[in-house]
């Protein structure tokens, strides 16, 4: 039974420590109006010990009259073993708008808050925008420049970066019912380019 313990750790840990993969929040099938999406899941574990976890997410699309488009996006998951520390609790919420501005080029925009126990970050807020960018089909370009506020529990300080945020955003149909997209970001502080983020 330990090593069942073992592996839902292992588990939620890897899962804790990926940045939020925003380009992969995007829907492709946008319709007129709104379009909401909500869920709430519950587990409980009892065996040695108990382990109880609330995951809650809320997801919202949009497409107006003039074009403007886009999602909010947001979720909280807790998971804890009674009368010990947390296993897990983090939550954050995205909100991306974007508009046509010349063929194939949109202008995007974005704000971001997060907060993650488990890495002691009490508080990160994110604003940005940049362009999107679709000249071939199935590939997409992203460049912007985004403001940064991180604090963590362990540092009254609270850090302000100015970045440069990039990603490609490539994907692969297979007959009609297989897509594989893969997604790398690019993030480097304009005030240190030897200090920079990758992730795929």
């Amino acid at each position: 039974m330990k090593k069942f313990y073992i592996l839902i750790y292992f588990l939620i840990i890897g899962w804790i420590f990926c940045q939020v993969n925003t380009e992969n929040m995007r829907s492709d099938n946008l319709s007129l109006g709104l379009k909401h999406q909500a869920s709430i899941d519950f587990a409980y574990f009892n065996s040695e010990t108990e382990i109880v976890q609330l995951i809650g997410s809320y997801r919202t699309d949009f497409l107006t009259k003039s074009n403007w488009y886009g999602f909010l996006n947001g979720q909280y998951d807790r998971a804890f073993e009674k009368n010990n520390d947390d296993f897990s609790n983090r939550g954050f919420i995205h909100f991306r708008f974007a508009n046509p501005i010349l063929n194939k080029i949109h202008l995007e925009g974005f704000l971001q808050k997060e907060t993650n126990k488990f890495i002691n970050l009490n508080n990160r807020e994110l604003i940005g925008f940049g362009l999107r960018i679709n000249h071939l089909k199935n590939l997409f370009l992203g460049i912007g420049a985004m403001y940064e506020l991180e604090k963590y529990d362990d540092n009254l300080a609270e850090h302000k970066f100015l970045k440069s945020t990039n990603y490609i955003n490539h994907k692969i149909h297979f007959l009609d019912f297989i897509k594989i997209k893969n997604v790398i970001y690019y993030q480097f502080k304009i005030e240190e380019l030897s200090n920079y983020r990758i992730l795929w």
